[in-house]
């Protein structure tokens, strides 16, 4: 393998070829290197040495490093792409108004289009200002918030937009104007930003604070991000820190700004691979959200449950069984006290 570059042929494999190899196989550098020692054992002269310089094989040592949260990138016909596209159609009337100044920013990179509502680039969908950011973090990591929550109201805290078909939601009763603790008390029902912050020392809200920070004046590299391209993140921060452009939102060091813009962005983009898992776990199981809402609707008892033999009945009958075991209302004393027992 290392005196040939083409299986057929036995033509002697000269400088430029043993680089594009050694660069093509992150890794076997290690292997060159073993071979390289043991070949000053074998033979007083190596005929290979000297083909791979050193830079070479430092760059494929690189190469072969694994950083943290690389996906694949955002692309029109990607799912995520094509699941903010249905939620774009679907929840038109609520998508907040973008903000002029950044769309005029992100229509100087190249794949730019604008409909007047949402920007996208290259065909992917990306806010345009903080009201509209609040908005797609919603939509784009939705399994992080409750069922219940509204896109549109998350994060949000200007009482004048709130509608009467939101009032519902708040608790607000009519003729009463929402105030600031109704949208307060509706985000603690609905988000576990505070617990991600808590157990992650991140949260989707501090990365949609994150997004917004970098919309102005970094415009292309949270296109890059938002976009999930982490090693084109990795070298813009790199090189906005070392001209000194990169200016954190919040009092850290340039440095351990970057350091948790990269780590956090990576943490989300993993998320979304836990998605992907879950929603692909639940398919091939035949269980989903709207399975388990239609055998419910079409049931009239617990007894008329257990008759649905599909993975969807099992799922529900199975996990009510667990919740009457544990909860001590639905068991008699003896049973509870057994299981205190034991």
């Amino acid at each position: 393998m290392t005196a040939n570059f083409r299986a057929m042929h036995d033509d002697r494999l000269d400088k430029p070829h043993a680089r594009a190899q050694v660069l093509a196989f992150p890794g076997i550098w290690l292997i060159a290197d073993r071979l390289k020692k043991q070949s000053e054992e074998w033979l007083e002269e190596d005929p290979d040495a000297g083909l791979v310089s050193q830079t070479a094989m430092t760059l494929a040592a690189r190469a072969g490093r694994r950083m943290v949260g690389v996906r694949d990138i955002l692309c029109i016909d990607h799912p995520v792409v094509i699941a903010l596209h249905e939620k774009l159609v679907i929840e038109h009337a609520h998508i907040p108004a973008p903000d002029k100044a950044i769309v005029a920013a992100l229509s100087k990179l190249n794949g730019f289009k604008f409909d007047g509502l949402v920007v996208t680039i290259d065909g992917v969908p990306l806010p345009a200002g903080k009201a509209q950011t609040d908005w797609f973090t919603v939509q784009r990591y939705s399994p992080l918030y409750s069922s219940r929550a509204l896109p549109h109201l998350i994060y949000r805290r200007d009482p004048e937009n709130i509608a009467e078909a939101d009032r519902g939601a708040l608790g607000v009763p009519n003729g009463v104007a929402p105030a600031l603790i109704h949208l307060l008390a509706y985000d603690a029902a609905n988000v576990t930003d505070e617990m991600q912050e808590a157990l992650l020392s991140y949260s989707a809200a501090i990365h949609r604070d994150n997004l917004v920070a970098l919309q102005r004046d970094h415009t292309a590299l949270y296109v890059t991000i938002w976009r999930r391209d982490m090693r084109s993140a990795m070298k813009q921060v790199q090189t906005a820190r070392r001209c000194g452009l990169l200016r954190p939102p919040h009092r850290k060091s340039v440095r351990k700004f970057a350091i948790h813009l990269l780590n956090g962005a990576s943490l989300m983009n993993e998320f979304e691979r836990l998605f992907e898992i879950i929603d692909t776990l639940k398919f091939a199981g035949g269980v989903t959200r709207n399975s388990i809402q239609t055998t419910l609707k079409s049931s009239t008892s617990m007894a008329a449950m257990h008759t649905h033999r599909d993975p969807t009945g099992t799922f529900i009958y199975g996990s009510v069984a667990h919740v009457r075991s544990l909860h001590p209302t639905m068991n008699s004393k003896q049973v509870v006290a057994s299981v205190k027992v034991v």
